[in-house]
């Protein structure tokens, strides 16, 4: 199935001006030569020219002080879920010499990779969000001239769709491509006459609640403590169901030649932090009507030796930058799947003998492995995408080692099915306050994936 993700295609592609993450004081608007600053996204606020009083979010420049607000949330920065206004006030020192202020809100994503050298230099920037408000007009201002410490109050949506990505910060220590989705709110001076223009740029946290597609509905959460012995329950989920089909080794191939199905609950988008279930059916058919060896010596050995030598499923955090021609793929291990039931599908009780003369056309000829594997942290995973610049996906993986027989090697069923993750559900975004609340789940940290792969 595929994932509906949001659309940036429409979105203005001019080249944003150059960023440098912590504010800049009694300097002028960049020009669109200047180099692009690639240093980290969130300084220490020690680096910062910044007086934060009764935990206000204030930067002061020379001519204006910047003021987001009072400290709401647990974070480093002004965090703002999908949706919700950036709101605060600007107090000039003196409205003399000043034509115009202007607040903006800006997104955009960074790509860089380390060259030969060990420097740290910029794939591209693509914008993701512009939004302008002018705090200040000279020629629509009626009061006072020269008027000291004039406070002005601004406002800035943030727009509600399509969902943006999430702040990011990802770095992949192989092969040096790093990832900074980056949210910040500008404020620009002009001033009349051979007065230097003033501006500063403060980083702000974009983290946006997310759900499935409106035409679909989320499989029921399953808790920790699930009781996978009523199951009757996920019986009434539509599943998605997957034909697997033998690599690495040659199947056996003839009558032991085993059918493999794989299943997940659709539509294949779901709640992160909570157990997506999955199932596998198992079966096999001698020419004589009777369970074969192969299929019997496999449910043998899930039940009665480590599942995990035998059936290894993970989901897996997969991160794409498209690099020039080509897109290198990162992958890290999220979590890792458990197998809660393998029984013979029909009956309790499973074959006693594989003796033709001890079967009939009823004898169970498969068997069922249920199981689930964890969607990450909650509230802390969430799928994205900008196409052709980068994007984040969530897969589960599954292989299946089946042992041969006699000079036959191990046979390997592998399946890598794409999925979606979201920090909430349906119908918890209908039915919650807040929509415009911060995911806190989604801060920002490194990430530093296991494997790496370039395709072109």
């Amino acid at each position: 199935m595929e994932i509906q993700l949001p659309d940036y295609g429409q979105l203005d592609a001019a080249p944003l001006p150059a960023y440098t993450p912590q504010p800049s004081v009694g300097s002028s608007r960049s020009g669109a030569g200047s180099q692009v600053n690639v240093s980290s996204y969130f300084p220490s606020m020690e680096t910062m020219n910044t007086s934060l009083a009764h935990s206000d979010f204030s930067y002061k420049t020379d001519n204006f002080t910047l003021d987001l607000g009072s400290k709401v949330w647990d974070a480093e920065y002004p965090a703002y879920g999908r949706g919700a206004v950036v709101q605060g006030w600007l107090t000039l020192q003196t409205t003399k010499y000043v034509s115009k202020v202007e607040v903006t809100v800006e997104g955009s994503i960074l790509t860089t990779i380390v060259n030969r050298l060990g420097k740290r230099v910029p794939l591209g920037r693509f914008p993701l969000l512009r939004k302008s408000v002018n705090a200040f007009d000279s020629r629509q201002y009626t009061g006072p001239k020269g008027a000291k410490m004039l406070q002005l109050p601004f406002t800035v949506e943030i727009p509600r769709s399509p969902i943006l990505p999430p702040s990011l910060e990802y770095t992949h220590s192989k092969s040096g491509v790093s990832v900074q989705i980056q949210y910040r709110v500008r404020v620009d001076m002009s001033r009349k006459l051979w007065k230097r223009g003033d501006s500063i740029e403060v980083p702000i946290l974009y983290l946006p609640k997310s759900c499935p597609n409106p035409f679909h509905h989320n499989p029921p959460p399953l808790p920790d403590d699930y009781d996978w012995k009523q199951r009757n329950d996920l019986d009434l989920l539509e599943w998605k169901s997957i034909d697997l089909h033998p690599n690495g080794n040659d199947s056996p191939g003839g009558s032991d030649a085993l059918s493999v199905k794989l299943e997940f609950p659709q539509p294949l988008s779901y709640k992160c932090g909570t157990q997506i279930p999955f199932r596998m059916l198992i079966s096999c058919r001698s020419m004589d009507g009777a369970t074969t060896p192969q299929l019997r010596e496999l449910f043998d050995s899930m039940t009665t030796e480590s599942t995990a030598s035998i059936l290894s499923v993970t989901l897996l955090r997969i991160m794409t930058v498209v690099m020039s021609n080509k897109k290198v793929l990162s992958e890290s291990v999220v979590s890792e799947g458990v197998v809660s039931g393998v029984q013979w599908e029909g009956q309790e009780a499973e074959p006693t003998s594989t003796s033709s003369n001890a079967h009939t056309e009823s004898q169970p000829l498969s068997f069922k492995v249920s199981g689930a594997v964890l969607g990450g942290t909650a509230e802390g995973e969430m799928s994205w995408n900008v196409p052709g610049v980068a994007e984040l996906q969530y897969a589960i993986r599954l292989t299946l080692s089946v042992p041969g027989q006699e000079s036959n090697g191990t046979t390997f069923y592998r399946h890598t099915e794409i999925i979606g993750l979201n920090t909430h559900s349906r119908e918890e975004i209908a039915t919650e306050a807040g929509e415009d609340n911060p995911v806190l789940g989604l801060i920002p940290s490194q990430a530093t994936p296991e494997s790496s792969n370039t395709r072109t």
